[in-house]
């Protein structure tokens, strides 16, 4: 999930589906959370402040077989950002009032930070698309003046929903993201485009995993979970495939702050 500054003239997000069906919470391990974050919910729970309210987001879990595994694209934003610093994450981010969608903000921010995008038509000038690129990145352009601009139809149709996750109440930013899953299209090649990241691989999910459990990347709760629901699938198409006739859920997160230690809780919700 990104962060991005300066903001575009304010005014109200469109409207976002409806939930999708909600499933059980997922039986998987999940980390501890925080001192910080245990700090900050019990703080949140001992004053009368209401919870902030999530600002609509939209993330993709890029897809593409190597090396005859299964490969996902993460992003490790800067540690100075003031969200997820140093966490490696999916490209994403929250809805811009340009936008027309949740699926079209997926697509604005994939393009925007991994330079992949879901499009239809002639090939553009790679040069040209790369300079609107960066003025859509530096809100001199919208995502509709650039496909407008190289002749292009977006093509929302190549994103499934996979899951939908929303922060906890006790934190001051939170944000109510869409998961899709996506394959990378033939021809196009996401890669380190900086910005708000200053690190992007192709990485098995296991292996992502690892190097998490080894300390050498962190991951949120939900790029966590997400990447262990990956783990049974060995190919890119199969796992696109299966995203067709899955019931997305839709979680809240929260801590448990009565156990010992404090746990995450991540029940479903309507």
């Amino acid at each position: 999930m990104s962060e991005r500054s300066p903001q575009r003239p304010a005014s109200a997000p469109p409207p976002l589906a409806s939930p999708p069906p909600v499933a059980p919470p997922l039986p998987l391990p999940l980390p501890l959370p925080s001192a910080d974050l245990v700090e900050r919910a019990r703080a949140f729970q001992t004053t009368d402040t209401p919870p902030a309210v999530p600002r609509p987001s939209a993330t993709v879990i890029l897809l593409r077989d190597d090396n005859e595994q299964l490969e996902v694209f993460l992003l490790r934003r800067h540690t100075a950002m003031a969200f997820a610093g140093g966490m490696h994450v999916f490209p994403g981010g929250t809805v811009d009032p340009s936008d027309e969608s949740v699926e079209l903000t997926a697509i604005r921010e994939t393009f925007e930070e991994s330079g992949v995008l879901f499009a239809a038509g002639d090939p553009p000038d790679q040069i040209l698309l790369e300079q609107d690129r960066l003025a859509l990145v530096e809100h001199r352009a919208t995502l509709a003046d650039v496909l407008a601009k190289h002749r292009l139809v977006a093509q929302p149709e190549l994103l499934r929903l996979w899951s939908r996750w929303i922060t906890p109440e006790f934190e001051p930013r939170r944000y109510d993201t869409h998961f899709f899953v996506a394959l990378a299209p033939t021809g196009q090649h996401a890669r380190d485009v900086g910005g708000e990241s200053d690190d992007a691989e192709w990485v098995a999910p296991q292996t992502a995993l690892a190097k998490a459990e080894r300390g050498e990347w962190f991951l949120m709760p939900p790029t966590e979970t997400t990447l262990r629901e990956l783990l049974p699938y060995p190919r890119a198409e199969e796992l696109f495939a299966s995203a067709q006739n899955r019931t997305p859920y839709v979680i809240q997160a929260s801590v448990d702050l009565d156990a010992s230690p404090p746990v995450f809780v991540f029940g479903a919700t309507e």
